[in-house]
């Protein structure tokens, strides 16, 4: 059974938008950093996982399960590289891969 989604107070979405003044960037920039931790998160969990498995393994003496388990732990993290570089350059502030066009500086500083 899946979870509810989270639904927050009335209170906590007005702390949320008084802290940020109500700026819509501000807003958004909150969001995002949230969904990175909790990406961030997620990966961290499923490492772990796969490290364990791992660990059982070598236990077990079994070399196989452990290559198997640190070969999974890799592509996890591989993949949430992939896909941090990949938002990275989406939003401009990485090259693609292979370009040698610069990163464009982040907008908005002094």
């Amino acid at each position: 059974m899946a979870d509810a989604p989270y639904e927050p107070t009335e209170a906590a979405i007005a702390n949320v938008i008084e802290k940020t003044g109500g700026d819509p960037r501000k807003l958004a920039v909150a969001y995002l950093r949230a969904q990175k931790r909790a990406r961030d998160s997620e990966t961290a969990f499923n490492v772990m996982a796969k490290l364990d498995g791992a660990m059982d393994a070598a236990i077990r003496g079994d070399v196989s399960g452990v290559a198997d388990g640190l070969t999974r732990a890799t592509s996890v993290l591989r993949g949430h590289r992939e896909q941090s570089e990949d938002t990275l350059v989406r939003s401009g502030y990485a090259p693609r891969r292979g370009s040698q066009t610069p990163p464009r500086p982040p907008s908005g500083g002094s």
